[in-house]
């Protein structure tokens, strides 16, 4: 308002004020420069808000008052005589409209954004949002889990999560290094991803898509906005795999075994991509890197063979310890032009003969082991 000549009153807007505006407005243009936008970089600025905004409110009120004065005299004189000497009344007014306007994210203030300019819907696309807010919900819906103190659940906020939280808390690094992410992969029994992980895509976008891409357990939500999504996490728990099912034959090789498996859907879209979880029973110390093969196979007969390596190799370099139960997610993409038909999953712990995306198995030495069945619908074309 300050900027426009013909509103200045210069008993108010002077040179100072100009000033005071022109420094907020290059620091906003200074931080939207960085890639890294959080609310709190602000911070140094809102004094300067303060100031502009009474001045601004001051001018507003003054011009409303002379234009009511004008139109209707004996209306507005009646109004100043009633609120002469009655400066609690207005400020009481003041911080009842102020409490109404916080009511709804008691308690987590902080997670208020100005709804005049979008609120929290808006800024999650502007600023990096939440400190840790509302992981004290997800710790609620934790705790109600079977054998919560038993449970490890993996965060970027551990210091927050963990309060909150019977079982154990680990830490998720902002990076992906090998000792702090063994730690979380190799131990989580749930992930419980937040807004801020979700923008920046923490660890990094690999891990990140690889667990998002499952069905959340639990969404906690304020203000119209998921602030934590829980997903199951790599390392199963017995009470996870009471609904498994159990492959027919024993598929076992060099301390691995297959425990069980589900799918997601049993019946496919031409070019949907099949979702399947194997359970794989760590019985003795394996490497790391440990790979089996998938097929794809439409009577006995093989259409696709897929080398695999556990836990798409992000469990780093240090052998699998025993006695924990990986929970594995594989998702096989098929190309639109697959027929329509049923076809099997087959399952060998073989190393391929090729390391190309789709290689072969040496079917004389390792037949592969059917687990499961799936169809392709006919296309709607």
């Amino acid at each position: 308002m300050s900027l426009f000549p013909s509103w200045r009153d210069k008993a108010i807007y002077h040179k100072q004020v100009i000033a005071n505006l022109l420094l907020v407005l290059s620091f906003l243009l200074v931080l939207s420069v960085p890639g890294n936008k959080m609310d709190r970089y602000i911070l140094p600025i809102i004094p300067f808000l303060a100031i502009n905004a009474a001045i601004a409110w001051r001018f507003v009120l003054r011009k409303a008052t002379q234009f009511l004065r004008s139109k209707s005299p004996q209306f507005i004189s009646h109004v100043l005589r009633f609120f002469e000497g009655r400066a609690s009344v207005l400020i009481a007014l003041i911080i009842l409209v102020q409490g109404l306007t916080l009511y709804p994210f008691f308690p987590y203030y902080i997670s208020y954004y100005n709804p005049l300019v979008g609120g929290a819907t808006t800024a999650r696309f502007v600023l990096m949002m939440g400190n840790g807010e509302a992981l004290d919900l997800a710790a609620d819906w934790l705790n109600q889990q079977v054998n919560p103190n038993e449970l490890v659940a993996a965060n970027l906020y551990r210091s927050v999560l963990s309060p909150y939280l019977m079982g154990e808390a680990l830490d998720i690094p902002k990076g992906f290094r090998s000792g702090l992410t063994q730690r979380w992969l190799r131990n989580a029994n749930f992930l419980v991803f937040y807004i801020n992980q979700v923008q920046r895509e923490i660890p990094n976008r690999e891990v990140f898509e690889y667990f998002s891409r499952q069905d959340p357990l639990h969404i906690i939500e304020l203000n119209g906005v998921d602030y934590a999504t829980i997903y199951p996490g790599p390392i199963a728990r017995p009470e996870d795999m009471q609904t498994i099912i159990n492959p027919q034959e024993i598929i076992e090789a060099e301390g691995l075994q297959l425990r069980g498996y589900t799918l997601t859907s049993e019946s496919l879209a031409p070019g949907d991509d099949l979702e399947l979880t194997l359970y794989w029973d760590i019985l003795e110390t394996i490497p790391s890197q440990t790979t089996f093969t998938l097929s794809i196979q439409e009577n006995n007969n093989p259409v696709m063979v897929i080398p695999r390596v556990i836990l798409q190799g992000f469990l780093g370099d240090d052998p699998i310890e025993p006695g924990k139960t990986i929970r594995d997610l594989q998702f096989l993409s098929f190309p639109v032009t697959l027929p329509a038909g049923d076809y099997e999953i087959a399952i060998s712990l073989s190393s391929p003969v090729l390391s190309a995306d789709e290689a072969l198995v040496d079917m004389e030495t390792d037949i592969p082991k059917t687990i499961g069945l799936f169809e392709i619908l006919p296309s709607e074309d």
